[in-house]
């Protein structure tokens, strides 16, 4: 075989090796090209740089929804035994969907009043704030990003989560009630 034939054959074979052989359905051609593998690499970046720290967390408290709120009321046993003023403070769990699921005693605003009435007082605290609703607290993940000499802030992601806050109800020796935070 002479060198212009083993090239021509060496030609016909690098056509072919990007072909495979397949029976057509059809019967009108019996090849058909083999597309190359797709591009498996990343998608190629924006210019954009993250600054140190690439990332914070950003907390935001759970807020109760006004047209809920329920004040205390003050105890009947206690008013009609002329029992005076009061303050109570209560723990208050909210879930992610903004619900009360536990009232408690705080361990930051203490409860001060007369001690025989000390649990009614608590108890018309618990009975109103569990009816209260929430727009439920929620940690932002934040990225710090400089792109085009701008520097800003992006939001990639967001965890909607359990809060615990104190409140602190003022029950005055008149009946009526007061609200702090």
């Amino acid at each position: 075989m002479s060198n212009r034939d083993k090239g021509f054959v060496a030609l016909v074979l690098l056509g072919l090796a990007g072909c495979r052989h397949v029976p057509s359905p059809t019967g009108t051609s019996s090849f058909r090209v083999i597309e190359p593998p797709p591009d498996r690499r990343p998608p190629a970046k924006s210019d954009a740089k993250v600054v140190e720290p690439t990332s914070v967390d950003q907390y935001r408290e759970a807020s109760v929804q006004e047209k809920t709120i329920v004040l205390p009321v003050y105890p009947a046993r206690a008013l009609a035994a002329k029992a005076g003023a009061a303050q109570v403070g209560v723990r208050v769990t909210v879930d992610s969907g903004g619900r009360v699921t536990n009232v408690r005693p705080s361990p930051l605003a203490i409860t001060i009043g007369p001690p025989r009435f000390r649990e009614d007082f608590e108890r018309a605290a618990d009975v109103a704030v569990r009816q209260w609703k929430f727009h439920p607290a929620k940690i932002q993940h934040v990225e710090i990003v400089t792109e085009k000499g701008f520097t800003y802030s992006r939001v990639t992601g967001t965890e909607v989560i359990e809060a615990e806050f104190d409140l602190a109800f003022t029950f005055t020796s008149d009946g009526r009630v007061e609200r702090g935070k």
